[in-house]
């Protein structure tokens, strides 16, 4: 029983893999691509239910959304028309997310994501974006994700600049219960 919110975890891994190897237009892809959502919500409830929530596990889900993320991210991109700023903007994120982990790393001695809820925000609407971008005007999106995504990733770096401990499900910059 304490394994099963890892195992759901590392099955998100295996799946997004999967994804690799099917048409992204695809009802398999679509399916896969939900079930792997499915798999990030359940293994954290699961773990917060029956305490079984650990400092690996945490790590491992941190590991398996960027697994994700970035699998999709390939599959994705190639049948999307994105403005040159916008480029710019996802760069200008990933270079400050980067920066994070890097300043984690020093700090704290590992790399951590926090699970603020600015980056629980910008996980659902990234993961919202493949199903939901063919109906939605995709600048407008993409400039929304791209908003919520700098502000996320500005407050995780701030919060890994400004504490002492590494609380990783802190809530928010503001949450500061939990720190001391």
């Amino acid at each position: 029983m304490k394994q099963i919110p890892n195992i759901i975890t590392s099955s998100r891994i295996i799946l997004s893999f999967i994804i690799l190897f099917i048409d992204i237009h695809s009802i398999s892809f679509t399916f896969i691509y939900i079930l792997c959502g499915l798999t990030d919500v359940l293994d954290g409830l699961i773990a917060r239910k029956y305490l079984l929530q650990s400092r690996y596990g945490a790590r491992l889900d941190s590991f398996a959304d960027f697994i994700f993320f970035t699998i999709v991210m390939i599959k994705l991109i190639p049948n999307i028309r994105i403005s040159y700023y916008i480029v710019l903007w996802i760069i200008l994120i990933f270079c400050i997310r980067i920066s994070s982990l890097i300043i984690v790393k020093i700090k704290f001695h590992f790399f951590a994501i926090l699970h603020t809820q600015l980056n629980k925000l910008t996980g659902l609407i990234l993961f919202l974006f493949p199903i939901i971008y063919r109906v939605v005007e995709i600048e407008v999106l993409l400039n929304i994700i791209c908003v919520i995504a700098t502000f996320s990733s500005v407050e995780e770096m701030i919060i890994h600049l400004s504490t002492k401990k590494l609380i990783l499900n802190r809530k928010s910059f503001w949450d500061k219960d939990k720190e001391e």
